[in-house]
């Protein structure tokens, strides 16, 4: 059984770490606070009983790990009010905090659920933490299920040291779900270094990475300087576009993963570094590894916990759920109210998003800064989609809006036309009538042949 969404996002509001198990024990549902408290997600507890959840926890922690997890304490709070049908407090952490668990009876009197409560009575340093991070919205929005999933596996993989390889096409979030990973790890307050490999000239990439010691080259700091590997020691580095990482520093970089230290370019000093690995990439790893372009044991020594982003055009309703925020973030940025159609949302669906998130969100700022009307159409919708700002700007000349309206169009037919193959098709696919297709190509210059439907365009 799983909460109301109206009540979930209640509960979520709560600064209180809140759980509820059901008249056998089982684990129905928790808040936001709460699992990230412990560092799990619902999906891992959900329908287990609340006993084994705590054991479970206890053996966790005889190994060392999350020592400050109260759950040997919380568990018999609830099990106690399940057992006597009474409210019952436990005291966590030697006074610190106060788990309070509390019955909701049926008609018949009968225990429906126990709701549990932890309070902080002096701020534990875990507690502060999470006071700190968790006021940073998540980016990752979306509510389809290849995300839902996603935000599982994140949730999961934040909690360790693990390295993380996250790949997906251009403009899919890969930076954001790196930034997520590290708002919910243990390094959150840590160190973020973020590094682009191909924004990096390749002469310049070991001295920015590594460091290099005073004199190391002509034009060097003259007391040396650290690399970004050593600024985001305690922390977390992202390896963007590591694809494009060059062949000769490899190597340096897989020593550098696997020994956990450093030689700065230069010097012959070892600087241990205490760094998580996340790295990202648009490009198929595999592939440049057979083509002799990427390290295959750098590759699997990245690859530790693949994470796969979907294209936007795979997400359904995601697009209109992000679209609307970023909508509404542009509108409230430029003081611009501007709202779209049914029809111009439905275009927003049928499009196939080569640029994904990123282009939505330009589109959608697009939108906001050209256009005089509050309400945006279809017909609007697809000037701005189709829109190249480039091919439409001339230095010789300005064009008029008539020029720059037809140059649109005259893309928009051609490439209908020449995707669709008939002009019925083409028309049908631009929402109009086959005459009226033919006779606007006919005055922008555009040849259709025949224009039948059996007739294909010459």
């Amino acid at each position: 059984m799983r909460c109301p969404v109206e009540l979930q996002k209640i509960i979520d509001t709560l600064p209180l770490s809140v759980h509820v198990i059901d008249s056998q024990g089982r684990m129905v549902e928790a808040n936001r606070a709460w699992l990230i408290y412990f560092g799990i997600t619902m999906d891992q507890v959900r329908g287990k009983l609340l006993s084994d959840v705590m054991r479970n926890m206890i053996f966790f922690n005889s190994g060392g790990l999350r020592k400050d997890t109260n759950w040997e304490f919380t568990a018999p709070a609830a099990l106690e009010t399940l057992r006597t049908k009474l409210p019952h407090t436990a005291t966590l952490h030697q006074g610190q905090s106060v788990a309070v668990a509390r019955p909701l009876l049926d008609e018949r009197g009968e225990i429906q659920y126990v709701v549990t409560t932890v309070v902080e009575l002096v701020r534990s340093e875990r507690a502060k933490r999470f006071s700190q991070i968790e006021p940073a919205e998540s980016q990752l929005l979306g509510e389809s299920a290849p995300i839902q999933h996603l935000r599982r596996l994140i949730a999961q993989v934040a909690q360790s040291d693990a390295t993380v390889l996250i790949s997906g096409p251009t403009g899919t979030g890969k930076e954001v779900v790196a930034s997520e990973i590290q708002r919910l790890s243990a390094r959150a307050e840590k160190p973020f270094v973020k590094v682009n490999c191909a924004a990096i000239p390749e002469n310049l990439m070991e001295a920015e990475l590594f460091g290099y010691e005073k004199g190391a080259f002509t034009g060097a700091q003259k007391d040396g300087k650290a690399g970004l590997l050593e600024t985001a020691n305690g922390g977390t580095i992202l390896l963007d576009e590591i694809g494009e990482l060059p062949m000769a520093l490899q190597p340096k970089l897989l020593r550098a993963i696997q020994e956990r230290t450093v030689v700065r370019v230069g010097g012959v000093r070892t600087i241990s570094i205490d760094v998580r690995i996340l790295a990202s990439t648009n490009r198929d790893l595999e592939k440049r590894v057979e083509e002799g372009l990427f390290r295959d044991d750098l590759y699997y020594r990245l690859n530790v916990i693949p994470l796969v982003l979907p294209a936007l055009r795979e997400r359904g309703g995601d697009i209109v759920l992000m679209g609307k925020r970023f909508l509404a973030e542009f509108s409230q940025r430029y003081q611009k109210p501007v709202t779209l159609t049914q029809d111009a949302w439905k275009e927003l669906l049928s499009y196939h998003w080569p640029g994904n998130v990123r282009e939505l969100r330009n589109l959608m700022e697009r939108l906001v800064v050209l256009n005089q009307d509050v309400e945006v159409d279809r017909e609007q919708m697809r000037l701005a989609m189709y829109q190249d700002l480039r091919e439409t700007r001339q230095p010789e000349k300005q064009l008029s809006l008539q020029e720059a309206t037809d140059q649109l169009q005259r893309r928009m037919i051609q490439a209908a036309l020449q995707e669709h193959g008939t002009t019925y098709r083409a028309a049908a696919a631009l929402g109009l009538s086959q005459s009226t297709l033919v006779r606007r190509a006919k005055q922008l210059g555009i040849s259709t042949g025949h224009g039948g439907e059996t007739d294909p365009v010459r």
